[in-house]
């Protein structure tokens, strides 16, 4: 608005005839405003420019570097939690001991039902002669004929 002001007071009619026309800025109004705008910019005190731009760039840089500390942190935290390095090596410890105690329990229950190790191994040849017999067994003649009236 002060500028504004300004442009009037020094400018000129275009034509005497209209003076609503339009106005024109001499180049003296010109220089003495562009004069007057820098002195104007030159009184700003240091404070209010740091408070202005360097406020905020302190902001954000603390608050970056807040953000990125947390977001590693948790992926930190993350991690630890994958490979089981959360714990201490005495809780570590202490964890591997119950779960060796607990497999020792569950092999002595095994212990006490009866496995018998000298079982011996059906090998394929023996499978296939099984299975040859029972097919034989299964079409002799008079287990056919009685297959065959029962279908009549």
């Amino acid at each position: 608005m002060l500028r504004a002001r300004i442009i009037m007071e020094k400018a000129v009619p275009i034509t005497k005839a209209n003076p609503m026309a339009g106005y024109k800025v001499t180049t003296q109004a010109r220089k003495k405003m562009i004069r007057k705008t820098t002195e104007q910019n030159k009184k700003i005190p240091p404070m209010a420019t740091f408070i202005r731009y360097g406020l905020p760039f302190v902001l954000f840089v603390a608050g970056a570097s807040f953000v990125v500390a947390s977001a590693l942190d948790g992926k930190n935290k993350e991690r630890d939690l994958a490979t089981g390095q959360s714990m201490s090596k005495s809780e570590r410890q202490a964890k591997m001991e119950t779960e060796r105690d607990n497999m020792v329990k569950k092999m002595e229950h095994m212990a006490k039902v009866e496995f018998d190790n000298t079982k011996r191994i059906e090998r394929p040849e023996d499978i296939l002669e099984r299975r040859r017999l029972e097919r034989e067994n299964r079409n002799v003649w008079y287990k056919r004929l009685g297959r065959w009236m029962k279908i009549v």
